[in-house]
């Protein structure tokens, strides 16, 4: 928790501020909330901070919380001299800043760069992320530290869809591969003094009128100026009349004297696809597709790309190549603009025969089938379903997945039921 309530404190703090505290060391200018430094005093209950402009004298009382790494309950004697802090403070009556939070910033954070953003996607470990410009992967690991408001022992599947700041590095400079030491979810209320979101409802002249909310029923208005810059996929130079209504909108920015959110930036999230899935007999295949046969559907292309994943029992390291005419597969993923399937996973249906049982052995049995007889072996994973019988065995008809020697091992087994005889509700 003590390693939760600094990060959370550390990130904030770079949030406020823009950037990484190294390169935005502030001081008490920093609307009056925030304020970073090196402790060069301790007397009694005040302390002496040395801003990048200014020297700050603070206060400190009962209601002010320390947080020192590997410290439980830390109070004001056990921040020293040359500590590197992050405060947040409030203003007396008298003018007096009064710290409600003093936080050391653990060594090497100031290392680390800052990114933040909203989670398009999570995929495992990896999270697909929209920053100021670009769609960024920020990979995390097992020593990554997660902060997500409510949620204790927060992973990087409790992050999908929130807007998130992290602490880390880039792969190479200015590189799309982000390797994340620590990640937390930004408060709506600090997120809302910097960022605007929803989708466009309608422009009027340089303002933009966002709708809200999951029902789309709240309103929020971005005023644009000659500064404002515009990201639109596909669209070089982008101006305020690229945008279209329906666009989902994310726009970093400030709000001004007047009270008024004022976009630096204006981004046009891009669309996740929809999810499609398709089941069917592959008809051909090529380098990098396949033809579908599809029931009620007809024949559909399935696109493969190189982060498509196959899912095949017994086939060490799956591919395009283990894949031949005639299998049953099923496909997840999504349609292109020609109404094409690109493809995120691809796995085997199982091979399906029916006949009659003419032998039944200890764990195998044969069918006669339309195209001859065939052993089918079955192992303690086999599940039975027989009509009627609460503790079903070997019977007529088989679903499974082919062994390399050709037989049957049976993945269900099922009796179907008499003619006639419906089943009861």
């Amino acid at each position: 928790m003590l390693q939760h309530k600094l990060l959370l404190a550390i990130l904030t703090l770079t949030l406020t501020l823009g950037g990484t505290p190294a390169a935005q060391a502030a001081g008490p200018e920093t609307r009056g909330r925030w304020a970073y430094g090196q402790v060069t005093a301790i007397d009694g209950d005040s302390l002496t901070l040395q801003t990048r402009h200014a020297e700050l004298a603070l206060l400190t009382g009962e209601e002010t919380i320390f947080e020192v790494p590997g410290v439980q309950d830390a109070t004001l004697v056990d921040i020293a001299t040359g500590d590197l802090v992050a405060v947040h403070a409030v203003r007396r009556e008298d003018g007096v800043p009064l710290a409600r939070l003093v936080a050391v910033i653990p060594a090497g954070s100031l290392e680390d760069e800052t990114l933040y953003g909203l989670v398009l996607d999570v995929d495992g470990t990896s999270l697909q992320l929209l920053s100021r410009r670009e769609r960024v992967t920020v990979t995390t690991g097992e020593n990554t530290l997660f902060r997500v408001p409510n949620v204790e022992n927060a992973t990087a599947a409790d992050l999908t869809k929130k807007p998130v700041v992290a602490l880390g590095r880039y792969e190479e400079k200015r590189g799309r591969v982000f390797h994340a030491s620590a990640v937390a979810v930004v408060p709506r209320r600090i997120l809302e003094r910097h960022m605007a979101w929803g989708r466009l409802a309608a422009v009027e002249g340089e303002t933009l009128v966002l709708t809200t909310g999951c029902d789309g029923e709240g309103e929020r208005r971005v005023q644009t100026t000659g500064e404002t810059t515009f990201c639109v996929p596909g669209v070089e130079n982008a101006s305020l009349v690229d945008l279209k209504v329906g666009q989902p909108i994310l726009a970093p920015g400030h709000k001004d004297e007047n009270g008024d959110f004022v976009a630096r930036r204006v981004i046009v999230a891009p669309l996740r696809p929809r999810r499609a899935v398709a089941r069917g007999e592959v008809t051909a295949v090529g380098d990098n597709d396949l033809t579908l046969e599809t029931p009620g559907r007809g024949a559909l292309t399935v696109r493969i790309t190189g982060q498509t994943r196959f899912r095949l029992p017994g086939t060490d390291d799956p591919g395009l190549d283990d894949i031949a005419v005639g299998d049953r597969i099923v496909v997840a993923g999504h349609r292109d603009r020609d109404g094409n399937l690109v493809a995120r996973e691809v796995g085997k249906l199982p091979e399906k025969i029916e006949g009659t049982v003419t032998a039944i052995q200890e764990t195998s049995f044969q069918i006669d089938t339309a195209g001859g007889p065939v052993t089918v072996h079955t192992d303690e994973n086999t599940r039975f379903h027989i009509p009627g019988d609460d503790d079903p065995g070997l019977d007529d008809i088989a679903a499974g997945w082919w062994r390399q020697d050709g037989a049957l091992l049976a993945r269900r087994v099922v009796r179907p039921r008499p003619e006639g005889e419906t089943q009861a509700l």
